[in-house]
């Protein structure tokens, strides 16, 4: 039986996007997506938590996140768990597991007061589903993880 993951995450982008590039030119960008929650106790006292979702955009959506998403704005992300492990500097094993963005829709302007043109609120993905596997990136740099 062929197994399926769909994520939908809508929240807060952590800090600005930064776009990279892979060795043979492809666009790709990680996000981090601030959820806030809130939840009552047995007690029946309030919670507030927030959890912190890894995200990664590929090729036209990448640089459309770049161009238009600043820290802080809202979006909502559609798209699909992927698990993948890279051997950090100091020679340890890690593994991740993030959201593979298929679209990002652009929610709001965030504190930035930046304008999003109609055609950008909505951004669909026009990439194909298996740019979420690509060839291999150099995911070490302590910088291109998200925690």
């Amino acid at each position: 039986m062929m197994g399926m993951t769909s994520v939908v995450v809508a929240g807060n982008i952590t800090k600005d996007p930064e776009l990279r590039k892979t060795g043979s030119g492809k666009s790709w960008v990680n996000l981090t997506i601030a959820v806030n929650r809130k939840w009552k106790t047995s007690d029946g006292e309030f919670r507030k938590d927030t959890d912190f979702f890894p995200v990664v955009a590929w090729n036209g959506t990448a640089e459309n996140c770049v161009r238009f998403l600043k820290r802080g704005q809202s979006v909502l992300v559609e798209g699909r768990l992927q698990t993948r492990s890279y051997t950090g500097k100091d020679g340890v094993k890690r593994f991740v597991t993030e959201v593979c963005a298929g679209g990002i829709q652009f929610l709001s302007t965030g504190p930035r007061n930046n304008t999003i043109s109609d055609s950008a609120s909505e951004q669909k993905s026009q990439d194909k589903d298996e740019n979420c596997v690509d060839e291999n990136v150099d995911f070490s740099e302590s910088d291109a993880m998200p925690f």
